[in-house]
């Protein structure tokens, strides 16, 4: 009690659950687990404890507050709090889930890395039109053959986004020859992805003594075991290449992989350095995870709403056909020359997060920490939670209307978007992300008119009691513009 006394307003506790019964019955409730989370913050403000068991966890619904806290004192939460689940693999290694010295490491490696291979620079551009005009090209191919051929819009998607990031790792793109085992892998991770809960995340390792929960646990692992093993694979035929010669690492590589092999060579007399090959392989396994789910989501929202306004849809046609005249394709160069088309990025980023709890990473501190009247003991993980955040009245009015103008109202609007993450936990791969979502979207727009097929795919997700929004599957028919880049 006097613990609970000192923490952040919330549910009273049952013994030894916690507050997931009431969590569960707010789902249950209002649909998803962002609304149930809403349902606290109207009820206990915007700082609120939630108890997960005997855990306290805090949430911060209120941009200033997080703003506070993982900017000014970002110092004191860089250390992140991760399950057991996702710690069941990595042990503490790779760039997402670790901490302290090691982790500084390796983000720092891998930010300067993806900037050596373009990232943040013209040249991340250019991979990703050559990506595109490759993927179009056969798509063009179809529809001479028959126009009246149909797309699965997530496969189209998680192709070219799924060949870019693997390109940055491997130096390779997925085509025929190899694509099916990249979509055995990326659907099983998506099947395991809807099945994860809240509940999941707070589970102690000894249940694991428990035969139920154990296979539970594994089976939601064996996407991941899977996928590890594809990045092992990929790693060891480059060793072996390197080896016979066939392969040759010329100043930092032409991929993470040779970068990374060749820090491993020159910290070889550190006993100390964190660089070894599990390192890699966990890297590779979080950049791979993290680079395709969030990006690909996210255009795929891009479309279901574009389909369901094709009012907006074609406002920003006509935006970037006259910014680009029809007659080259849209670059980052012109986002300046592009207001509508940005708004309309801000308010997907925003929309498809809100029936999700979409948090950023939880962090925790190694002191007392103080926020206001209230005290957070060392070790309570504390989250900025996005969903609630990009959704308050306040400052995104009607926030559950798919409605661009509120950004071109308010051009402060535009700071409140924080789907990367906020502080030094937000997501490294942002800079790519955005180039991959504006020219990936847009010069789709632009070369094509296109409409869903059956029927268009609903603006909410059928798997809305999980922590993830990931879309349903659907079909369009890309009609070639008469006047859009050819």
């Amino acid at each position: 009690m006097a613990r609970r006394a000192k923490l952040p307003p919330g549910p009273v506790p049952i013994l030894f659950l916690g507050n997931l019964p009431q969590l569960a019955l707010y789902v249950w409730q209002e649909g998803s687990l962002a609304k149930a989370l809403r349902v606290c913050q109207k009820e206990f403000g915007d700082i609120f404890t939630l108890w997960m068991g005997p855990l306290p966890t805090v949430h911060i619904a209120s941009l200033e507050l997080s703003h506070e806290l993982m900017v000014k004192q970002g110092n004191n939460f860089a250390e992140r709090w991760s399950p057991f689940l996702f710690q069941f693999i990595r042990n503490g290694a790779g760039i997402l889930f670790s901490n302290g010295d090691y982790w500084q490491d390796q983000r720092r490696f891998t930010l300067q890395t993806l900037r050596n291979f373009g990232v943040g620079r013209n040249l991340i551009e250019e991979r990703i039109m050559m990506e595109f005009d490759l993927r179009m090209a056969e798509l063009d191919a179809k529809i001479k053959k028959n126009k009246n051929h149909v797309e699965n819009a997530k496969t189209l998607m998680n192709l070219m986004v799924g060949s870019i990031i693997n390109r940055l790792l491997f130096s390779v793109r997925f085509t025929e020859s190899n694509q099916d085992e990249f979509f055995r892998l990326k659907d099983e991770i998506d099947n395991a992805s809807k099945r994860i809960n809240i509940t999941d995340l707070y589970m102690a390792p000894w249940m694991m003594n428990i035969p139920v929960i154990k296979s539970s646990y594994e089976k939601f692992m064996q996407p991941i075991v899977n996928l590890l093993e594809f990045v092992q694979k990929q790693v060891n035929e480059r060793k072996e290449a390197v080896r016979s010669g066939e392969h040759i690492i010329v100043d930092e590589g032409t991929d993470y992989v040779d970068a990374y092999m060749k820090k491993i060579e020159n910290e070889k007399d550190n006993p100390s350095s964190g660089f070894t090959e599990r390192s890699l392989l966990i890297n590779l396994l979080d950049i791979w995870i993290a680079g395709q789910e969030t990006t690909t989501t996210t255009l795929m929202w891009g479309l279901i709403f574009l389909l369901n306004h094709p009012e907006v849809t074609e406002k920003i046609r006509k935006e970037i056909q006259t910014t680009t005249h029809s007659q080259r394709a849209l670059t980052l160069k012109d986002k300046n020359d592009t207001p509508y088309f940005n708004a309309a990025i801000n308010v997907s980023n925003e929309q498809h997060i809100l029936d999700q709890q979409h948090h950023h990473s939880r962090k925790y501190t190694e002191e007392k920490t103080n926020i206001g009247d209230y005290v957070i003991e060392p070790g309570v993980p504390i989250t900025a939670e996005l969903s609630l955040i990009m959704s308050n009245e306040k400052d995104f009015k009607n926030s559950e209307k798919f409605y661009p103008e509120r950004f071109l109202e308010n051009e402060k609007l535009e700071q409140n978007v924080i789907p990367f993450g906020i502080g030094k936990r937000a997501c490294p791969g942002e800079s790519l992300a955005r180039a991959e979502i504006y020219l990936l979207l847009g010069n789709l727009i632009l070369k094509y008119n296109f409409e869903a097929v059956d029927k268009v795919p609903p603006m909410v997700t059928s798997y809305r009691k999980g922590l993830f929004n990931i879309n349903d599957d659907f079909s369009i028919k890309f009609i070639p513009s008469t006047t859009g880049r050819e």
